[in-house]
């Protein structure tokens, strides 16, 4: 799968409302676009109060058929990596995001692992089999033991999404079964949209990235994304 952008919404419920969401993911699918990342812990706020606040409004909008990927694990909106990770919480938060997207989930994904012990690890992965075996993409990010995440995933033949920051693009490979995502590019963004889009379109010729994540706003950021 080869999808060019990936709406963020790191701050959906934050520095943007519901009706300004709707605006925004009209043109963007207006322009060939769909898919949506959120996570549990969204929007990166700080303020406890927001913890879970971009899911619960993506929930009550009309979305297409596997168009979100949710990341689970983060346990707080501040921005850090804690996560919590136990088979009982995971098992939970697993059926959570399935009953509140249904239909429009296209996967989920483990956001922040810091835990040495593969033992632990292992069972976290053989979770995300049981996601595969409902038809749902798995994937990670943020993880200390990548390979161990890449080794099993591979091993199972089927998709699944790494996301990676732009400044890790020199070590990224790819396989027969990863999507990596790219982020990190807002920072650059800033400074010059024009050289930003160069990058963007430089990235998109590099056969080992399936898709851009983008985080705007408000439509002016969006627009500037899509190059209108």
């Amino acid at each position: 799968m080869r999808e060019q952008l990936i709406f963020g919404t790191a701050y959906l419920g934050m520095k943007y409302s519901y009706s300004e969401f709707i605006r925004m993911y009209e043109i963007f699918t207006k322009h060939g676009h769909y898919m949506l990342d959120t996570a549990i812990n969204y929007p990166i706020s700080g303020n406890p109060q927001d913890f879970t606040a971009a899911i619960k409004i993506l929930r009550e909008v009309s979305l297409p058929k596997k168009s979100v990927y949710v990341k689970v694990g983060g346990c707080q909106n501040k921005g850090g990596p804690e996560s919590i990770l136990n088979d009982t919480y995971l098992r939970f938060i697993f059926e959570l995001v399935q009953e509140y997207f249904q239909d429009s989930l296209f996967g989920i994904g483990i956001h922040w692992d810091n835990r040495e012990n593969l033992q632990q690890v292992s069972s976290t992965l053989h979770i995300l089999e049981s996601i595969q075996n409902l038809d749902l993409v798995t994937g990670f990010s943020g993880v200390k033991q990548f390979g161990a995440y890449t080794s099993f995933l591979n091993s199972r033949h089927r998709q699944y999404v790494i996301q990676h920051n732009l400044r890790d693009l020199p070590s990224i490979q790819s396989s027969d079964y990863s999507m990596n995502w790219i982020y990190g590019l807002a920072k650059e963004r800033l400074k010059s949209p024009k050289l930003s889009n160069q990058t963007s379109n430089r990235l998109l010729e590099d056969r080992r990235v399936s898709a851009i994540l983008i985080g705007p706003t408000n439509v002016a950021q969006l627009n500037d994304w899509l190059g209108l």
